[in-house]
């Protein structure tokens, strides 16, 4: 509350409760006199008439109003005393000017003296009743100044010397004891800067004037503060000035939020002067505001001229423009408008952004004459460019490499028959255009830009956008920029329609490929000669003939002499060389007839074989046709089938595959390899005379299998392959496949059979291997779960047909995976194997005994004795996992759970008694200990539930279900509510509210704890953040931390969270349990990264989990929470007292806050006020509530105090 408002407050309350009664000194001065001047006339002419009684009425009355006022008493004094001397001389002059006796004027003045008394002591009366209410008002105001909360109220003695002080005014000068301030100066506390305003408003204090200012003091503890000083005189009884009354209020704030705003008044200055465009403001009327530097630069106008102008008298001709019309719009709508317009008063085009304001409009306007310009040439330049291109059939486009984007001018998208609304789209649009030959090129091209390629050069078909079912041809160019709004690049390009061009070249083409192809498609080498004997042309073959050789090249061409190549293989040693020169130059000169020879070239790539025909040609000048044909290769194949059937008899003869061939033509075997002997120690002559003795040498159980394999393939003449067993000449026995395939003449009709005969005993060996491991359990030998699936199955098929019942048990093994991690692999191995004996000793030949997992084991029980003896079956096997187990000279103990399932009361097929048993287990297995359960059909529905509970929250927190409550915590010391506990609940939309011990541990085995923990801290901080807007501060959330939570990731999403939200980390609890020291060497670093943020860490349920005092050891705890179980009896049992002692001095002396968990009575909380526990939180306090119901309960407009609560 400011000076100002303290006046305004102390006017307002006693106008409210002073009633102003009506009052005859609050008549004018004027109307005093009259009356006072009509009531003595009167009374002057009633003596006149000889009414006395009249005249002292009226004397009387006249003089009782002027005692009842204070402005004109003395006046009427004055009159009277005027009136009695007139009358005096009245009398003496004439004394028949009245009829009144002495006696009468006597009385008559005495009764104006007894008015006057009367008037007085009304006005006397009314001013005392006035200033008690008054007094007795100011002192309701004083005790209201007295108890300000927030204002700071002093007195100071003349001299400034520090007198009193309020409680409040204490607290925010941050003083803890006054008396060590007592009777200091008051002047002293306040900076040089204010030091003068302060003494001025002193001064005018001690004058009796009220005084006020604005400075700076800082508090006691260096807080710098701004402070609103009312200085106010204390009046003695004697009227003097006794002390200054100084009342100050914190205006700290409202200081700081001035200087930003002239900060950034200033800032908003200078961003305006730093635009490139112009600025100006203008009121409703028109008149200029504010401009900035460009705008008079623009304008033409300097600030000083323009400043309180109207517009229309500085540019009188811009009044009927468009930027004056849009100016009036924008006002009217009070819509902002953005436009382009000519400015006449100024001759330039204008780009104008103007936005309505309650004072007028802000307009910021640029020079863009320049740009209109330029545009004005471009659309020019563009219709001289497209009627160009339209004659030209030519049209230009683009192509963004980053987004597959075509644009295409409009010319462009006409001659490909694109529509116009659709020309900016992909290059899939382009591609249907083309024909789909060429469209492979078009991508090619486009993909070697990607590679570094700048260029486009493609042509292709396009579709006639004229005639249907044609195409025209098109040549297309481009070339790759790079700008930075294309950082991948830009392609732009022309295309030109090359259709009549191309229809030429293309008969031209055609028929030079016409009679080419007829030349090149002689595959033999050949060449035209002249009567001279040289060469006028050649093929393509002779062309790739000669080339191969580096010293022939040069007689490759036309205008080479063929007699010189001639003579040239005549001196590398070819004998026909003279040979063939003779006769071809006899038939050159028509004396010789045409010819075929054979002759052998020595060339650089080898030996070569050659056929020359030379024979004249049908032509109108004599030319001749020699042609030389390489049969080299028909020599070589003949050679090499002779030495591939040499080779491939020798190979056999080595080979383990008996190789046979069955000649169709003539019934019986054409060919057998000699390994027929080395697999059957029998000669293959054998066969060769009779084809059914190889039928005796398979096993007799394989026979009818062989025997249709050789039917099949004689009949049906297809692919054929059989495996079967054999036995030789010594009578071992011997697995044998055997695989046949027909081959066909040239006719398609089958010529024979070719087949392969091979020892695969070894293979077939390794493959029943194979099998027996895929239905075994690799580390205890057992059948593994597919083997005794099988077998369930079965027994459960035959147990229904027989009306039989049998008992299965599945025992699941504990700890296996902590044996892994402490021991190593091959310990658990071990301990398998170990466990399997185990098993099988006590089964001791009865029942199937199977390994269906790493840590499970099944057993069926079917036989009636088996089943009888289950029960000190079970006593056994749980006997055995009570003895411990040896391993790596350590002595390990396993826990087991056997689940008892029966045949088809638990369970009429393999899945359901499998289900049952596995249930039963999982319960024994619950409960931390060795055991055994039978099946109850509530046990499955439980994991059933809980299956379908884990499976709807995974969308828990997709739907938002969860929800927080908050329990408040108090503190001891000030009995006020000073944090919360965030607990989540989960409100199902079947189900309602679901506990958390029933879906937490369920959140923890499926891993959304992190995820949903994580959702916990956010929704904490944002709903502290909310509280702390208004005006709640000290106050902790705390939030429970699951062990799984805490990965290397947990301190950089927390820090996120406390910055996001704009908390203090101190503000933050994280509650972890003592579960964290399992894991102790990871968890640790992870909390030390938590509490070097700021974050609080509180250790949960302590006293209750593992290794409590380890907890604290390895970290430092700020809190420790005293478990509820032992404030329950603590009341009654000592040794619960004393352990709640113990801890709370123990946490007292290592620094740490203790809160008590579960407080339920007053009593409870009595207790530990005199332990000197720190905080308890409990339904004592209330329960945990969401989130409104808290803040209406426990927050405003304070926290409250316990008793409050109470």
């Amino acid at each position: 509350m400011s000076a100002s408002h303290v006046d305004d407050f102390l006017e307002r309350y006693l106008t409210r409760h002073i009633t102003c009664r009506w009052r005859i000194d609050h008549f004018p001065a004027w109307a005093i006199w009259l009356t006072a001047l009509l009531a003595l006339v009167g009374s002057l002419m009633s003596l006149h008439s000889g009414l006395g009684t009249v005249s002292l009425g009226l004397c009387v009355g006249a003089f009782a109003v002027a005692g009842a006022t204070k402005a004109a008493h003395k006046v009427m004094l004055a009159c009277l005393v005027v009136i009695s001397l007139g009358y005096l001389v009245w009398q003496v002059v004439d004394p028949r000017f009245t009829m009144a006796s002495s006696k009468t004027l006597l009385i008559t003045g005495l009764g104006a003296l007894v008015g006057y008394l009367i008037g007085w002591v009304y006005t006397l009366r009314s001013a005392l009743d006035h200033a008690t209410k008054r007094n007795r008002l100011l002192t309701q105001f004083s005790e209201v100044i007295l108890h300000l909360d927030n204002g700071c109220l002093k007195e100071v003695d003349l001299q400034g010397r520090l007198k009193n002080m309020n409680v409040a005014g204490q607290s925010l000068m941050e003083i803890c004891d006054f008396a060590n301030l007592h009777d200091s100066n008051w002047l002293d506390f306040w900076s040089d800067d204010s030091r003068d305003a302060v003494q001025r408003a002193f001064n005018e204090a001690k004058e009796g004037r009220p005084g006020s200012f604005s400075g700076f003091c800082p508090t006691l503890a260096g807080t710098p503060k701004w402070w609103d000083v009312l200085v106010v005189p204390i009046f003695g009884l004697k009227g003097n000035v006794e002390s200054i009354l100084a009342l100050s209020w914190d205006v700290t704030d409202l200081q700081s939020s001035a200087q930003q705003l002239q900060a950034a008044n200033h800032n908003f200055q200078d961003l305006l002067e730093s635009l490139n465009d112009g600025f100006f403001c203008v009121d409703r009327e028109g008149r200029f505001l504010q401009l900035n530097n460009k705008a008079e630069k623009l304008l033409g106008y300097e600030a000083d001229k323009l400043l309180g102008m109207a517009f229309g008298e500085a540019f009188p001709d811009a009044l009927a423009g468009d930027f004056a019309l849009a100016s009036c719009d924008v006002l009217e709508s009070g819509i902002p408008r953005h436009f382009e317009a000519y400015f006449e008063p100024l001759k330039i085009w204008c780009r104008v952004d103007a936005y309505p304001k309650p004072e007028g409009i802000y307009v910021f306007f640029s020079d863009i004459t320049a740009q209109v310009e330029t545009l004005q040439q471009s659309q020019a330049a563009e219709t001289r460019l497209r009627l160009t291109q339209k004659v030209a059939r030519f049209a230009d486009w683009q192509f963004d490499l980053a987004t597959n984007e075509l644009i295409l001018s409009e010319q462009a998208a006409s001659l490909l028959g694109i529509d116009r609304l659709t020309a900016k789209s992909s290059k899939d649009n382009w591609l249907r255009q083309l024909h789909p030959e060429d469209r492979l090129a078009l991508v090619a091209a486009l993909l070697d830009l990607n590679e570094g390629e700048k260029f486009l050069n493609v042509q292709a078909r396009v579709r006639d956008t004229v005639c249907a079912n044609t195409w025209r041809d098109f040549q297309f160019l481009g070339e790759l920029l790079t700008f930075q709004a294309y950082p991948q690049g830009l392609l732009v390009g022309c295309m030109q329609d090359v259709s009549v061009q191309k229809q030429h070249e293309r008969r031209l083409i055609d028929a030079e490929t016409y009679a080419k192809s007829i030349i090149d498609a002689v595959p033999h080498p050949f060449c035209v000669l002249d009567e001279a004997g040289c060469i006028l042309s050649v093929n393509q073959a002779w062309i790739n003939h000669f080339q191969r050789s580096a010293d022939l090249q040069s007689w490759t061409g036309i205008g080479c002499s063929y007699f010189e190549l001639c003579n040239m293989a005549s001196q590398r040693g070819d004998s026909s060389s003279p040979e063939f020169i003779d006769r071809t130059r006899a038939l050159l000169n028509g004396t010789g007839d045409p010819f075929t020879l054979e002759y052998v070239a020595n060339l650089a790539e080898g030996r070569k074989i050659f056929q020359v025909n030379a024979l004249p040609m049908a032509t109108e000048r004599r030319q001749f046709l020699v042609m030389h044909e390489d049969i080299s290769l028909q020599h070589e194949l003949i050679a090499n089938l002779q030495a591939s059937e040499t080779r491939f008899r020798e190979m056999v003869e080595y080979l383990p595959y008996v190789y046979w061939v069955y000649d169709i033509a003539k019934g019986g075997l054409s060919y057998v390899s000699p390994a027929l002997e080395k697999i059957w120690d029998m000669a293959p002559q054998c066969l060769y005379d009779d084809l059914e003795t190889w039928l005796y040498l398979v096993h007799p159980d394989d026979k009818a299998r062989a025997f249709q394999f050789q039917e099949n393939l004689l009949q049906n003449l297809e692919p054929a392959e059989v495996e079967y067993r054999a036995i030789d000449a010594c009578g071992r026995v011997f697995w044998i496949r055997n695989r046949a395939f027909p081959f066909y003449d040239a006719d398609g009709k089958p010529e024979r059979i070719v087949g392969i005969a091979e020892d695969i005993t070894e293979a077939r060996t390794y493959q029943d291997r194979l099998v027996s491991l895929e239905q075994l359990d690799t580390a205890s030998g057992l059948p593994n779960q597919a083997l005794f699936c099988n077998r369930l199955k079965a027994q459960c098929t035959q147990a229904s047909q027989l009306n039989q019942e049998f008992l299965l048990l599945l025992i699941s093994l504990d700890r296996l995976k902590w044996v892994r991690q402490c021991l190593g692999q091959q310990a658990k191995q071990d301990l398998i194997k170990q466990v399997t004996l185990r098993l099988q000793s006590a089964l001791d030949s009865r029942g199937y005994l199977a390994c269906i997992a790493s840590d499970e084991f099944a057993i069926l029980l079917s036989r009636e004795e088996d089943i009888a003896y289950y029960s000190r079956l079970v006593q056994t096997l749980l006997d055995e996992f009570r003895q411990p187990f040896a391993l790596s000279e350590e002595l390990v103990t396993m826990t087991a759970g056997i689940g008892v399932a029966r045949f088809p009361v638990d369970g009429d097929n393999e899945e359901a008694l499998l289900r049952s048993a596995t249930a039963a287990a999982y319960a024994v297995q619950k409960a931390g200990l060795t055991g055994y359960q039978c099946f109850i059909p509530g046990l499955l529905q439980d994991d059933t539930d809980a299956l379908r509970l884990e499976t709807e929250l995974s969308r828990a927190l997709e739907k938002q279900e969860f929800v927080l409550y908050y329990q408040p915590k108090l503190d001891l010391n000030s009995q006020q509510i000073c944090g919360a506990e965030a607990l989540i609940r989960w409100n199902h939309p079947v189900h309602g509210l679901v506990s958390p011990l029933r879906f937490v541990p369920l959140l923890e085995r499926s891993g959304l704890i992190v995820q949903v923990g994580l959702w916990c801290i956010h929704q904490a901080l944002a709903q502290l953040a909310q509280w702390q807007v208004q005006q709640l501060d000290g106050f902790v959330m705390a939030v429970n931390l699951s062990l799984r939570q805490l990965q290397p990731g947990l301190v950089g999403q927390v820090e996120s969270a406390l910055q996001r939200y704009g908390v203090a980390a101190g503000c933050l609890e994280l509650e972890l349990t003592e579960s964290i020291m399992h894991e102790a060497d990871r968890c640790t670093e992870i909390i030390k990264g938590l509490k070097a943020l700021g974050v609080r860490v509180a250790v949960d349920d302590f006293g209750t989990g593992y290794s409590t005092l380890s907890s604290i050891r390895s970290f430092v705890p700020d809190t420790v929470k005293i478990d509820r179980c032992f404030l329950r009896d603590m009341e009654s049992s000592p040794s619960d007292l004393t352990i709640v002692r113990s801890v709370i001095e123990m946490a007292h002396s290592l620094d740490m806050t203790v809160v008590a968990e579960g407080v339920e009575t007053h009593e409870q909380k009595q207790l530990l006020e005199r332990l000197q526990c720190d905080q308890i939180q409990g339904y004592l306090l209330g329960p945990p509530i969401v989130s409104d119901a808290f803040y209406e309960a426990f927050l405003p407009p304070a926290i409250p105090a316990f008793h409050t609560l109470e």
